[in-house]
C-alpha cells in the first residue's frame, strides 16, 4: 500500500495512516445515556487492545494495529460532500494514533477512492480481499448509495461490518423485506390517487451508519413543514439517482400520515442547466395558478421538497426566485423550499447567494459543522481537530471541484464522518471492556449492543438492533442569514421510528 498526504485538492487513490502507539489512562463516562471519552484511552492493563492477530506489529515500539479499509469519494460526482466526510475520518485516526491509538493499538487505515464508480469500488474491494492481512480486517467503510448497495452483501458474506456514508432507507433492515405500501401520487390532472408501491431489500446485517436514514429525513422535513402552516407541499427530485428519488415515497406517505396535503411531482435532472430547470418549474406554477383560477378552494404549493444534489439545488433554487418574481401577481408569498441531506450544507450559499437566503431549509441527520446553538460538548473538538490538521497538512480550508466553485470543507459532511469515526471507536472500545479480542464479528456485535449511546451532542443518542439498524429518528433544520451563515431552526424534529418504515 502507498502513503500520501489528504491535500486540499483531495486527489488520493490510496492512503495509509499507522502511528506508533503509547498509553495514557482517562476516566469512562458509561450508563444508559454513554458518552465519547477522550481521545487519550488506556482503560487499564486488563482492557487494553487486543486485535484479530499480534503478528502485524513490526518493531520493538510497535503494537498490533486495528485494520481498517475504506473505498470513499475523492474525485468525480458527489466528491463534494465525500470530501469533507473523508477529512474527518483521516483526520480522526490520525488523532488517534498520535494520541496513542485505541487502548494502544494504532489504526491501519487504507483509503481509496472509488471516483463515485461502482466498478472501480468492486476492484478496490477484490484487492483488499486478496491480500494476506484481509482476515484481520475489523472493519470497512464507504461512501455512496451505488458502491454500498454492491458491496454489503460482500461484507455481511465476508464477515466484515461496513460503516456507510450511504443513508439510505433499505440499508437498516439486518433483514429481508418485502411490503407493499400505497403511496399517494397527485397527476397532471391535479387528482390524489394511492399507487400501491413494492420496496424489497434482501436486508443487510452488517450495514450501519450513525446518522438518520434518508427517509426518516424526509419525514422529518415533512413534519418540519406542517409546523410551518404549509398549505400544500409539493414534490421536485431526480429521478435518474436513487438518492434523490428513494425517500420521495417516505416523504409522500408521511405527509397524507399527518394531514398535509401534497401536490404534484417535477423531475428535475443532474444533467439539466437553470435554463431547463427554470422552463420547468415556471410551467409547474403556472399550472398551479390556472388550477387555483378554476378550483378557488385549491390551496397552491407554498413548500417543495427537494430530493437532489447542492449543485442542482442552487440551480433550483436560483430558477424558483425567478419563478417567483416573474409570477409574483399571482404567487405573493415566497416558495419555501426544503431539502434532503444530500442537496444541502455550508456551502450551498457559495452556489446561489440571496436566491438561498430565507426560502432554502436544509433537514440534516447532525448538528451543521460549529453550530454551537445547540447543548454539544463534541462539536468543539470537532473543529480543533479540523484546524488542527489543516495546518499540519498546509492545505487552508478550501478545496476546488470541476465546475471551478471554491467549497470550505467544514461542513456537516465532515461532522457525518467525525461520527462514523467516532463510533468505531466506541465500538472498540465496548468489545475491549467486555474482556473480547478486537474482530470484525466482536465489533459488529458491539455496534449492535448500542442502546442510547451519545455522540457528544453531535446527534441524537444511537440505538442498533439485530433486528433494526435505524440509529436514530432526528433532523435539525437550518436556514442562511443574509451574510450566508447557517441559523438552525429549532427545536430539532424527532420522528419515531415505526417498525412499518423499517426498509424504505
Amino acid at each position: 500500500m502507498t502513503s500520501s498526504v489528504l491535500g486540499s485538492s483531495i486527489a488520493t487513490f490510496a492512503l495509509v495512516v499507522l502511528g506508533a502507539a503509547s498509553t495514557s489512562a482517562c476516566d469512562r463516562i458509561s450508563g444508559t445515556d454513554e458518552q465519547p471519552s477522550p481521545l487519550v484511552n488506556d482503560g487499564g492493563q486488563d482492557r487494553r487492545c487486543r486485535p484479530p492477530s499480534a503478528q502485524n506489529a513490526s518493531g520493538p515500539n510497535r503494537a498490533p494495529a486495528l485494520k481498517v479499509r475504506s473505498v470513499l469519494t475523492l474525485t468525480g460526482p458527489a466528491s463534494e460532500m465525500a470530501i469533507p466526510y473523508s477529512f474527518a475520518i483521516h483526520d480522526y485516526f490520525r488523532e488517534l494514533n498520535e494520541s496513542g491509538g485505541i487502548r494502544g493499538c494504532p489504526i491501519d487505515y487504507d483509503l481509496r477512492d472509488d471516483a463515485y464508480d461502482v466498478t472501480k469500488a468492486q476492484a478496490i474491494w477484490d484487492l483488499w480481499k486478496a491480500a494476506p492481512d484481509w482476515d484481520e480486517v475489523v472493519q470497512v467503510m464507504t461512501w455512496g448509495d451505488d458502491a454500498t448497495l454492491n458491496l454489503s452483501p460482500q461484507a455481511t458474506q465476508e464477515g466484515k461490518p461496513l460503516v456507510s456514508g450511504s443513508h439510505a432507507g433499505l440499508l437498516a433492515s439486518p433483514r429481508p423485506i418485502d411490503v407493499i405500501v400505497d403511496v399517494p401520487d397527485v397527476g397532471a390532472n391535479f387528482q390524489e390517487a394511492l399507487l400501491p408501491q413494492q420496496f424489497k431489500s434482501p436486508g443487510f446485517p452488517n450495514n450501519f451508519f450513525a446518522s438518520t436514514d434518508d427517509s426518516t429525513s424526509a419525514r422529518g422535513a415533512v413534519f418540519h413543514v406542517r409546523q410551518n402552516q404549509a398549505k400544500r407541499l409539493g414534490f421536485f427530485y431526480c429521478n435518474t439517482a436513487a438518492f434523490c428519488r428513494r425517500p420521495s415515497p417516505a416523504a409522500h406517505a408521511y405527509a397524507r400520515e399527518i394531514g398535509l396535503p401534497i401536490g404534484r411531482d417535477l423531475f428535475l435532472e443532474p444533467n439539466e442547466d437553470e435554463a431547463s430547470y427554470r422552463e420547468k418549474i415556471r410551467y409547474y406554477f403556472r399550472g398551479e395558478i390556472d388550477y387555483k383560477k378554476s378550483h378557488p378552494d385549491y390551496d397552491m404549493v407554498d413548500w417543495v421538497w427537494v430530493g437532489s444534489s447542492p449543485r442542482a439545488m442552487a440551480l433550483i433554487a436560483k430558477a424558483v426566485a425567478s419563478v417567483q418574481q416573474e409570477l409574483r401577481a399571482s404567487m405573493p408569498n415566497p416558495i419555501q423550499l426544503i431539502a434532503n441531506e444530500r442537496a444541502f450544507d455550508e456551502g450551498l450559499y457559495a452556489r446561489c447567494g440571496a436566491a438561498c437566503v430565507g426560502n432554502v431549509h436544509g433537514a440534516l441527520p447532525s448538528l451543521a459543522f460549529g453550530d454551537m446553538s445547540y447543548p454539544s460538548r463534541e462539536m468543539p473538538k470537532v473543529v480543533a481537530l479540523y484546524d488542527k490538521w489543516r495546518t499540519i497538512d498546509g492545505s487552508g480550508s478550501r478545496a476546488v471541484f470541476a465546475d471551478g466553485v471554491s467549497l470550505d470543507a467544514r461542513t456537516v459532511n465532515y461532522v457525518k464522518g467525525y461520527v462514523s469515526a467516532l463510533v468505531f471507536r466506541m465500538a472498540v472500545e465496548r468489545v475491549l471492556d467486555a474482556g473480547k479480542t478486537v474482530t470484525a464479528q466482536n465489533v459488529k456485535e458491539a455496534y449492535e449492543s448500542f442502546a442510547s449511546v451519545g455522540t457528544g451532542g453531535l446527534t441524537e443518542n444511537l440505538a442498533f438492533r439485530p433486528e433494526d439498524h435505524r440509529p436514530q429518528g432526528t433532523v435539525y433544520v437550518y436556514k442562511f442569514s443574509p451574510a450566508g451563515e447557517l441559523l438552525s431552526e429549532p427545536p430539532p424534529r424527532l420522528t419515531k421510528l415505526d417498525r412499518s418504515w423499517l426498509g424504505w
